[in-house]
């Protein structure tokens, strides 16, 4: 299905604030139109996206202009960040430079999940889901394909099905099929926290971007604010509001004071001079 060109339809400004913990949930903008197609990923300033096991990824940037598509093999998830992107479609998972947008490597994975799908570039790993709450991971440097583990719905709440995964300031975040509540995970699988609660729309696919510093989500569900409220439609939304998209810094150690060696030696000559003088 063709989706451009794509219109912007609103700029929206909506947070919530729920607890002393302060989650916030903002849409600050959001496309209408086109169909069901959950694939969503971003990096470098361009969103790409991708109709239900398509292999045309199309791009746009931030605002909706279409920008073309590359061909990147059948494919049910995407995931991009530092320039490269990964797709699957069963177990065979394919590693691709956005910039040259040709394939690097393809590889078989010991298993077939395909819901959700991220690529944290510092480790050169592919995370993936099954979709009810399980994630593995694939090492394009070694091969090794590791399972974190049933994660499920770390907060108790809601079911644990997933729906999209994505790597960002060294974190993993994952979509609560549920609810849309975004989960927050080291990259070992171990639980943070729930950074950011349901507004009232069902996200389906999502990516962040470090160049714009946003998260950008869509679902083909009404969303319950906007000129599309009301209406069955396709929107692109982007995410504001995120705490703590940075992982925290080491706290540096205390300055000791404890004097060099050779002002230490000065001071002792100082003190020696002194009381030849006073005994003089």
């Amino acid at each position: 299905m063709n989706l451009r060109p794509l219109k912007l339809v609103s700029a929206l400004a909506f947070t919530v604030m729920l607890s002393p913990t302060a989650y916030a949930f903002s849409v600050v903008s959001y496309w209408n139109g086109g169909g069901y197609q959950y694939q969503l990923t971003a990096d470098g300033g361009t969103i790409y996206r991708a109709a239900y096991n398509s292999s045309t990824i199309d791009k746009y940037d931030s605002v909706g202009n279409y920008l073309g598509n590359f061909t990147a093999g059948s494919s049910r998830s995407l995931g991009a960040a530092g320039g490269k992107m990964v797709t699957k479609n069963g177990a065979s998972l394919s590693l691709w430079d956005l910039n040259t947008e040709m394939l690097i490597t393809n590889v078989t994975t010991s298993n077939n999940s395909n819901h959700g799908l991220a690529y944290d570039p510092n480790s050169n790993k592919a995370y993936f889901g099954t979709g009810s709450g399980g994630v593995y991971t694939y090492d394009f440097d070694d091969g090794s394909n590791v399972y974190l583990g049933n994660l499920g719905n770390a907060d108790g709440q809601g079911s644990s099905y997933f729906e999209d995964l994505e790597i960002a300031g060294g974190f993993l975040w994952v979509i609560d099929g549920t609810d849309s509540d975004i989960l927050k995970y080291n990259l070992d699988g171990s639980y943070v926290g729930k950074e950011t609660t349901n507004a009232g729309l069902h996200i389906e696919g999502f990516g962040y971007d470090e160049t714009t510093a946003s998260f950008w989500g869509h679902s083909d569900y009404t969303p319950d604010f906007g000129a599309n409220n009301g209406t069955s439609g396709y929107y692109v939304q982007e995410l504001a509001g995120f705490n703590q998209i940075a992982p925290p810094q080491p706290v540096p150690p205390p300055l000791a004071l404890v004097p060099a060696p050779a002002p230490l030696a000065l001071i002792a000559l100082g003190l020696i001079g002194l009381g030849v003088r006073r005994r003089q």
